[in-house]
């Protein structure tokens, strides 16, 4: 192959590639694509899988996202390396990632993984944890009202090993408990937190306390149908 074909050859493969970079940006723009990870693309309403005009889409209302990683970072030597330093080889490790990163999110009727090797994308971690966090900000928005969502009972499993800490946290999420029901809520587990609450309520309190160590449970009891907020009183008593 002389070096003219070879450069046609470039060429082409180099527009094809720009021409499919653009279109898939078009895409995403189209679509109102606020973040992408693997194949997942976020818009305010939806988390969609595959291509953002025509792919499988599930309302982000009401689903949680997190991020978990395996694996460690090794260090190895290459009979390249070895061959080509010498004696210098061992001062100079290679290091490999053997990491992965993965996202999941779930919800009523939604369970999604995906993985990325760290060793293929070095920011796969906080590309993740970018889009987790952004899934969970969008999905506590309010459910329509008249909706038929999910409801779960919130456990308190472990109070981790600061319960005092537990507790003064448990006191901002329910700031209606007495000193003596929160002590009783950190020294008595498993303890039941709150009933027939909805996913972004269970979210809120288990991203707050397993922050500090203590271990949240949910378990599904059934369905709710969300209220509209309560009135004001239309004609409040003249002072």
């Amino acid at each position: 192959m002389n070096v003219g074909v070879a450069i046609i050859i470039f060429v082409v493969v180099f527009a094809i590639a720009t021409y499919i970079n653009n279109i898939n940006k078009q895409a995403k723009k189209d679509a109102g694509v606020m973040a992408s990870f693997a194949d997942l693309h976020l818009t305010k309403t939806h988390v969609i899988q595959g291509d953002p005009r025509t792919g499988l889409k599930k309302p982000v209302s009401g689903l949680v996202a997190r991020v978990e990683d395996s694996g460690t970072i090794n260090q190895r030597l290459t009979a390249t390396r070895l061959a080509t330093m010498g004696p210098f080889a061992l001062a100079a490790p290679k290091k490999v990632d053997n990491r992965e990163v993965y996202l999941t999110i779930e919800g009523i009727g939604v369970s999604i993984v995906r993985m990325v090797p760290m060793k293929k994308d070095p920011t796969a971690g906080s590309l993740a944890r970018s889009f987790a966090s952004m899934v969970n900000t969008l999905s506590k928005g309010p459910a329509p009202v008249g909706e038929k969502v999910q409801a779960f009972t919130v456990t308190l499993a472990d109070a981790g090993p600061e319960p005092k800490t537990t507790a003064a946290l448990l006191a901002q999420l329910m700031p209606d408990l007495s000193k003596d029901e929160l002590h009783r809520l950190v020294t008595h587990t498993p303890a039941v937190l709150e009933g027939a609450v909805e996913s972004a309520r269970v979210e809120r309190i288990r991203s707050l306390l397993e922050m500090f160590g203590a271990k949240v449970t949910a378990t599904a009891v059934g369905i709710i149908t969300t209220q509209p907020p309560a009135a004001p009183d239309a004609n409040p008593a003249a002072s």
